[in-house]
């Protein structure tokens, strides 16, 4: 999918009965016309008219970077000095 991303949301909420905290997710698929978010990347959308099927947001901004451990695991893996720490 070229210039299309996914964004999920996390959603908790109580169960008014039972007090467990119930997890859902929602799949929202977004425009991005310069290809520009990555994954673990956290941004806001906002809603447009219907581009595809699917798709009924846009790409607004990317509020913050990658924060996925395995992403930093990665970078931190790449770097010769950070032997020492392992």
């Amino acid at each position: 999918m070229e210039k299309t991303i996914v964004v999920e949301i996390e959603m908790r909420k109580a169960h008014p009965k039972y007090k467990r905290v119930l997890k859902s997710n929602k799949k929202f698929y977004a425009h991005d016309e310069q290809n520009s978010a990555r994954v673990g990347d956290m941004v806001r959308i906002r809603e447009t008219r219907p581009l595809s099927k699917l798709k009924r947001w846009s790409l607004e901004e990317i509020i913050r970077g990658r924060r996925c451990r395995r992403c930093r695991m990665k970078s931190r893996l790449l770097q010769p000095s950070s032997w020492a720490e392992f």
